[in-house]
C-alpha cells in the first residue's frame, strides 16, 4: 500500500465517513459536534479541513438540515480536489450524492456516477457496491425500474465480492422489488393496450 493510500485509510478511520450509510456518533452528540468543529476547518491543514467538513456535513444531515449538509460536503469535495486525492473525492461524492438524493436527483446521480468511477480506479469494492446501490435507489425513485434492477444487480455482485452482507441483502431485496414493479407496469400497459383495441372495434 502506498504512503498516500495509507494516509487516506487513516483519515477515513478518523472521520468515520467511509460509508454514506454509516453512523458517525450518537444522534444526541450531533449539535455538540457541529459547534466544536465549526472554525476548525478554517485553521486545519487540507486533510484536517476535509475531515471537519465531512463530519459537520454528516451531522447536519442527521439533524435534518440537507442544505447545510450539502454545503459542507461541497467544501469537503473542494478540499479533496485541492489535494488531488481520489479517495477523498470519492468520499465527498458519496456523501453529497446521498444528501442530494431527496431533492436533486440529477446532481445526486452525477455525484454517485463519479463515485463509481473513482471507486473503480481505486479498486474499492465497497465503494462500488454502495455507488451501484445508490444509483438503483435514484432510479427506483424515478420509477425507472429496468435501470434500477440493473444497478441493484451490480450492487449485489460487488457486495458479494467485498463480503458486505448488509448491502448484498438490501440489493437482493431491491432487485425483487424492481422486477415486480417492472412486471406490474408491463401488465398495466398490456391491459391499457387491450382496452384501446376493444374501443377501436366498438
Amino acid at each position: 500500500m502506498s504512503s498516500t493510500r495509507r494516509r487516506w485509510c487513516t483519515l477515513r478511520q478518523q472521520c468515520n465517513c467511509h460509508n454514506p450509510f454509516s453512523e458517525l456518533v450518537q444522534v444526541s452528540a450531533y449539535p455538540s459536534l457541529v459547534s466544536q468543529s465549526v472554525g476548525y476547518e478554517q485553521v486545519a491543514d487540507a486533510p484536517g479541513r476535509f475531515i471537519a467538513h465531512s463530519n459537520i456535513g454528516i451531522a447536519h444531515q442527521a439533524l435534518g438540515d440537507a442544505a447545510a449538509a450539502a454545503e459542507e460536503h461541497e467544501a469537503a469535495l473542494r478540499c479533496a480536489v485541492q489535494m488531488s486525492s481520489l479517495a477523498g473525492e470519492s468520499l465527498a461524492c458519496a456523501h453529497l450524492g446521498t444528501v442530494k438524493a431527496s431533492d436533486d436527483a440529477p446532481t445526486a446521480k452525477a455525484c454517485t456516477e463519479r463515485r463509481l468511477l473513482l471507486s473503480r480506479t481505486l479498486g474499492d469494492a465497497v465503494g462500488k457496491a454502495d455507488a451501484y446501490l445508490q444509483l438503483g435507489l435514484i432510479a427506483q425513485e424515478a420509477r425507472e425500474w429496468a435501470e434500477a434492477r440493473e444497478a441493484f444487480e451490480h450492487a449485489m455482485r460487488e457486495a458479494e465480492l467485498s463480503g458486505d452482507q448488509r448491502v448484498r441483502e438490501l440489493a437482493r431485496c431491491s432487485v425483487g422489488i424492481a422486477e415486480g414493479s417492472l412486471r406490474f407496469e408491463g401488465m398495466l400497459a398490456a391491459a391499457a393496450e387491450g382496452a384501446g383495441r376493444e374501443g377501436d372495434v366498438a
